[in-house]
């Protein structure tokens, strides 16, 4: 059998290169199910049925039996077959102290999250929660950040986990791991690829000296492309403001999830007029402004910058998960006190983020390190986030718009987590699922105590919003 292994791209690097201690990079997303049909004749969740479940879907997601190797010299990451693969560590059980509630949940999930998954396994796992309440248990998804990016996991879960009502389980496929390539022949891979994209860029070479015109086109995409990095390392070097929450990274989680109804969001963007995503920002710009003024920092004037990950997955694009997003950083007006005033000021502000370069710049830089090394692309977001180039991360993933079922059990509601990175100690995810749009808050606890008050200011602004489009 051929040895098989498969690279990873720079973007999907990146991850690797940005985890820290204290700074774990795997998403992950929070679910209610009805617990009925997962128990077995004990009452409780019934593990080795849920398992089988998923044992039978594996072959469709095949990077859930792979795990990380690494060729020499430039330490790049490829995905190789683990021969040692076992589904019961990444399918795990746990339970909520009894009587159980929300407040719990949110502790527990809020201690799974800070625990990073084991880079010497594949980089998944899925943890059953039971006692939520008498009827429900709880679902938490945690999936590395160089394995999917939101839009990614969300079909990652899909593949894995879903079901038709009444799906009988499939006996699993044959399953036999191919031998991953030593050390000679991953080095001899890597060399092989950065000499295939140099030539391939030497092969373009005699049709540009072809002509006149074809040399002036080159040259004009050379001065775009310059000033495209330009304006992405400006926006990168550039420090946003400080405030409580930016600070280096302890090792605990908070998190906090609010929801509205998907019809009030869609009302209310019609009555403003911009987008969901617009919307979604004002509300957090909102809280943000709360929470400043509640730690007694200064709000007048103030504007925060948002890490905002924007989907570029294109029609014909491989189907085999990985990152497919890059970042734009959109000024939020905290210090507006009206706000109208500071709806239209996030308008403004992602309209020139939009009509900027800041993500071509990022997938400019992607092909550099393809080109020369990819660790150069972790090396510049290092460097880049210790000047700490935005105040915290704000994603929109959007999600299924009809109910999900796993063994017949229904999935009510869903919560999305980001990753934080070093410095960056709040993130809030947005997920919209069968009718509702949900907010995911987590920070770390010492530098945002007050999350669920922050996760309540949300629902504030929005009905803020509201009243002043009524």
């Amino acid at each position: 059998m051929n040895a098989f292994a498969e690279r990873l791209s720079a973007r999907d690097r990146l991850f690797l290169d940005l985890e820290g201690a204290n700074a774990p990079q795997h998403v992950a997303v929070l679910c209610w199910l009805d617990a009925k049909p997962l128990r077995g004749a004990d009452g409780a969740l019934d593990l080795a049925l849920i398992r089988r479940r998923i044992e039978a879907r594996l072959h469709a997601v095949p990077r859930t039996r792979q795990r990380l190797a690494f060729a020499p010299v430039d330490r790049h990451p490829v995905w190789v077959d683990d021969a040692s693969f076992d589904l019961a560590l990444h399918v795990l059980h746990t339970a909520l102290p009894k009587p159980g509630g929300e407040r719990e949940l949110a502790k527990l999930v809020g201690r799974l999250v800070a625990e990073p998954v084991d880079r010497e396994r594949p980089l998944w796992e899925l943890w059953f929660i039971e006692g939520v309440t008498r009827t429900r248990c709880a679902l938490l998804a945690k999936v590395h950040h160089c394995m999917v990016d939101g839009v990614g996991g969300f079909d990652w879960f899909g593949r894995l986990l879903v079901s038709a009502k009444g799906e009988q389980i499939a006996e699993p496929p044959p399953w036999t791991p191919r031998p991953a390539p030593d050390r000679d022949e991953l080095l001899r891979r890597e060399i092989g690829h950065r000499a295939e994209r140099w030539l391939g860029a030497l092969r373009k070479l005699p049709r540009w000296l072809e002509s006149r015109e074809e040399l002036e086109s080159i040259a004009s995409r050379a001065v775009e492309r310059a000033t495209t990095l330009g304006e992405t390392l400006s926006a990168a070097l550039e420090p946003a403001p400080t405030t409580p929450f930016n600070a280096p990274l302890g090792p605990l989680r908070g998190f906090a999830w609010r929801s509205l109804a998907m019809s009030r969001v869609d009302a209310l963007r019609a009555g403003l007029g911009g987008t969901v995503n617009e919307v979604a920002l004002a509300c957090v710009a909102g809280a943000l402004r709360s929470l400043l003024i509640a730690e007694g920092a200064e709000v007048e004037g103030v504007t925060l910058r948002a890490s905002v990950p924007v989907n570029r997955r294109r029609a014909g694009d491989p189907d085999d998960g990985g990152n497919r997003v890059a970042i734009c950083v959109i000024e939020l007006a905290v210090g507006i006190s009206d706000v109208r005033e500071r709806y239209a000021a996030i308008r403004e502000a992602s309209a020139r983020a939009k009509a900027s370069h800041q993500v071509e710049g990022l997938e400019l830089l992607d092909e550099v390190a393809e080109l020369t090394t990819s660790a150069l692309v972790g090396a510049a977001a290092r460097v880049a986030l210790q000047n700490r180039p935005f105040n915290l991360v704000v994603t929109n993933i959007p999600g299924p718009s009809e109910p999900l079922r796993l063994l017949g059990a229904k999935l009510h509601a869903l919560a999305p987590v980001v990753n934080l990175t070093e410095g960056v100690g709040l993130g809030v995810a947005l997920a919209s699922y069968a009718g509702q749009l949900s907010f995911g808050c987590i920070a770390d606890p010492h530098l945002v105590p007050g999350l669920a008050a922050f996760a309540d200011a949300i629902l504030s602004s929005f009905e803020e919003l509201e009243k002043s489009v009524a």
